[in-house]
């Protein structure tokens, strides 16, 4: 079987203090970017990891940012896991995921990478509109 994802590394496309904290205007950008990033009808899967990262975003942060993912058309529409670190980077992460889920977006959080690559590559229903 083979998986086509588009792997997110913390070095390629997130821009961070000189002490690896994420702030809310890099975590703008780093979504923006994304979604420029994505191939225009490309619908393959996302791996962002951000374990090489830490966060000072506050819970209202995380809510507007995950409240804001509309504005990326269909780049979080497909399935997007977040690979974070086993601390409170994962709980932002988690709590991002929970939001975004509530607006629709296929998001979840992970510590590893083996599982975070496991459900990328589950097959999803095709949901049928009636």
């Amino acid at each position: 079987m083979n998986l086509n994802i588009q792997l997110v590394r913390q070095a390629d496309y997130i821009k961070t203090s000189p002490t690896g904290e994420l702030d809310m205007a890099s975590t703008k950008e780093l979504l923006r970017t994304l979604a420029a990033a994505s191939s225009a009808g490309e619908e393959k899967p996302m791996l962002v990891d951000i374990r090489n990262t830490s966060s000072i975003l506050k819970k209202v942060d995380v809510f507007e940012l995950a409240s804001t993912l509309i504005e990326y058309g269909k780049t979080f529409r497909r399935k997007t896991a977040i690979l974070a670190r086993d601390d409170d980077s994962f709980d932002r992460a988690n709590f991002f995921e929970l939001v975004a889920k509530n607006r629709g977006y296929n998001v979840n959080a992970f510590t590893s990478f083996e599982e975070a690559i496991i459900w990328l590559a589950e097959i999803q229903d095709i949901e049928v509109a009636l």
